[in-house]
């Protein structure tokens, strides 16, 4: 059926007219105070959910880091959730999973690494929910320190790879592929981590700014995490955390037999972690000792790249406080009137 042209004219015109007309009609008037305590009420329980999901997360990895045997666990079902999740014969394919890493996740240096990396993230997860970052330094360090008490197993893993004389090739195989995943639980960010993938805790992570996310990063840890407020306290042990951190780095070369590192840490690494030490030392008030220490680097390091920012520093911290101007006569205070 077809309209004449101007019937249909009229009936566009009048279409427009009531999509206008329509468009500026409103609805009733909403009760503005009611809709906004349910905002308040709603906005509350959404707090109070995401409060409780983090909790149960937390404590679940920590329960998890009690021990091998439970960390080993909760891996596992982290990798049958995002590995295998939506795949055909889900149990099957797990379970052939399972059986050929068998070896693999129980040996103990992977199992230590995947221990450090929970407990890692639980300090992490706990560092960013709280408003006193201050209170986790002395629990950083100490995850420090005992990361690593754990370079001598973990260098005696290299060393079985590396002299394979005499070894079954699968058990060479075995500690090859617990090396990679022992990196990829301490040597990546947490942001990469399997368990914060899965229980989606990326949201829930500090800002990589102000705390270091790879768990086995030493140095990062003791910079971000601990030094910052030992600095702010004038803490002695501020200094100590250098010597530390120089020791851990020294012993890594001399066990892990790394000859070809061992001139560029002693003439060019480790005189500039004595200078940042130097600087920490003027920090917690050992200005003295700091001199002593940059003017005997100067004499014993002049061909380091950094001697010029070394000069820089001696001049001013040997450079004479500047004493203040002693006030007229005319500002001076009246002395107060004995009283009667």
């Amino acid at each position: 059926m077809s309209f004449p042209r101007s019937s249909l004219g009229v009936m566009v015109g009048a279409v427009m007219l009531c999509g206008v007309a329509c468009a500026q009609q409103d609805a009733t008037p909403v009760n503005a105070d009611a809709i906004l305590r349910d905002l308040d009420q709603i906005e509350q329980q959404q707090k109070q959910v995401v409060q409780a999901a983090r909790i149960t997360a937390i404590s679940q990895i920590k329960a998890a880091a009690s021990n091998g045997a439970a960390a080993t666990n909760l891996y596992e079902r982290a990798i049958e959730d995002t590995q295998f999740d939506g795949t055909r014969n889900k149990g099957g394919s797990f379970a052939e999973w399972k059986a050929a890493k068998s070896d693999v996740l129980r040996t103990k240096e992977w199992q230590a690494a995947l221990l450090m990396h929970l407990r890692y993230l639980v300090l992490s997860l706990e560092r960013k929910a709280s408003d006193k970052p201050e209170l986790f330094a002395p629990a950083a360090l100490d995850y420090a320190v005992e990361l690593s008490t754990l370079d001598p197993l973990f260098l005696k893993q290299q060393e079985f790879i590396r002299e394979q004389k005499d070894k079954k090739p699968e058990d060479v195989a075995v500690q090859n592929e617990a090396v990679k995943l022992k990196d990829e639980l301490l040597n990546k960010s947490l942001a990469e981590s399997l368990f914060v993938k899965w229980l989606r805790l990326g949201s829930w992570l500090p800002a990589g700014d102000n705390w270091e996310l790879t768990p086995g990063n030493i140095p990062g840890i003791l910079e971000k995490d601990v030094r910052p407020f030992l600095r702010k306290a004038k803490n002695p042990r501020l200094v100590e955390t250098w010597e530390f951190e120089m020791k851990v780095l020294a012993d890594r070369i001399t066990f892990g037999r790394l000859e070809h590192q061992a001139a560029e840490f002693n003439t060019v690494t480790r005189p500039r972690l004595q200078f940042f030490r130097a600087n920490d030392m003027a920090e917690v008030g050992q200005k003295n000792r700091a001199a002593s220490e940059i003017y005997a680097m100067v004499k014993t390091y002049p061909q380091h790249p950094d001697f010029g920012k070394w000069v820089q520093r001696l001049r001013a911290l040997l450079k004479p406080a500047e004493s203040e101007p002693a006030a007229s006569p005319e500002a001076a205070p009246e002395s107060p009137k004995p009283a009667d």
